[in-house]
């Protein structure tokens, strides 16, 4: 219910709150009936002007506050993804797709980085200018290699791509980048010892990585201090003005296999600090890489989008959503593998704020 309708309906209530009384007292008919009638119709337009007027001073707010923080670009998705120069570092050029730069150093650069402030706890649309940075976790001993590094970028822009290919058929004023810098480190601390626990799902309880979330953004914040930053907040804070964008996501890609999982600003504490942790290999446990990483645009996708507000949606009947929001082709639900195959369904795009 909108605040006018509430205050309308208030009126109504009001005049026959009014009507009652006055027929309750005894009073000649023609006396009455006039009362009866300037009470009613008294009643619901003074309820009604004051929701108009409180309705107003809402809308007011909302809309300063909307563009408070004006978008950089607030272009319709056009379904392709720049490659974004990040500004002042020093790098090398990946030998195996030469459009992106292994992180080096810091260089000046006249604006330093504004001192970003506490999270505000909500959650952003995925609106305007989104880049994708990313952190290459090596661990035990074990680094990224440059080849596998190439194709984890790749699959990063076929992510993008799908998402601005479902943003422009629904209309979003969203355009992805992926940042041409990209870091690479490894952690200098032997791997942890995993700790397991039982998690309660929806219809379901599972053998889960407890301490994920404390463990890996430890190694990062490890790995970003082999770079020379503090921890992964320092760096992601001393990149971002350096990328120009009105959001950056974190990728931090571990070399180990695991379930991913988002560490979304409301948790980091710092205002712009978003993390993806997608590890290299899928697995329901955590444990070490064999073989070669899998890049997987549909984890990439999945992870991103819980970051905008879009919840998880696998496990749950259809029958729960009301009809038409949620499909089996949504891409919260993972009931197909293949990206090609996958959207972004009513329910989703509302969460992310494209409805």
């Amino acid at each position: 219910m909108t605040t006018r309708q509430g205050y309308w309906l208030g009126g109504l209530a009001v005049g026959f709150g009014l009507v009652l009384m006055f027929y309750s007292i005894e009073t000649e008919a023609e006396w009455a009936s006039d009362r009866l009638a300037w009470a009613f119709f008294g009643g619901l337009l003074s309820m009604a002007l004051l929701g108009e007027i409180v309705a107003g001073i809402r809308e007011s707010r909302s809309y300063r506050k909307s563009f408070s923080t004006p978008l950089r670009d607030t272009l319709l998705a056009d379904g392709v993804v720049e490659i974004a120069r990040v500004s002042a570092v020093a790098s090398e050029p990946n030998p195996y797709d030469p459009r992106f730069r292994e992180f080096g150093s810091l260089d000046p650069q006249p604006n330093e980085t504004r001192n970003r402030g506490r999270s505000t706890g909500k959650v952003p649309p995925l609106l305007g200018r989104v880049a994708f940075a990313s952190l290459f976790l090596g661990q035990e001993g074990k680094g990224w290699k440059d080849d596998e590094i190439a194709r984890t970028l790749s699959a990063l822009i076929r992510t993008g791509e799908w998402i601005e290919t479902e943003a422009k058929r629904l209309g979003a004023a969203v355009n992805i980048e992926v940042a041409d810098v990209y870091f690479k480190a490894v952690d200098p601390k032997a791997e942890e010892q995993v700790s397991l626990g039982i998690v309660s799902e929806e219809f379901q309880e599972e053998l889960m990585d407890s301490d994920a979330e404390v463990r890996l953004v430890a190694s990062a914040s490890r790995a970003a201090a082999v770079l020379g930053f503090h921890d992964i907040g320092d760096l992601a804070r001393q990149i971002a003005d350096r990328l120009q964008a009105d959001a950056v996501v974190w990728f931090i890609h571990p070399r180990s296999v695991g379930r991913s999982f988002v560490v979304p600003e409301r948790d980091t504490g710092m205002q712009g600090i978003n993390l993806a942790i997608c590890y290299a290999r899928e697995d329901d446990l955590p444990g070490p890489l064999v073989g070669s990483p899998f890049p997987d645009p549909v984890t990439f996708a999945h992870e991103a989008l819980h970051l905008f507000g879009a919840s998880d949606k696998y496990g749950i009947s259809l029958s729960r959503f009301s009809k038409g929001s949620v499909t089996q082709r949504d891409i919260m639900r993972l009931d197909q593998e293949r990206l090609p195959g996958l959207r972004i369904d009513p329910a989703t795009a509302s969460e992310i704020g494209w409805r």
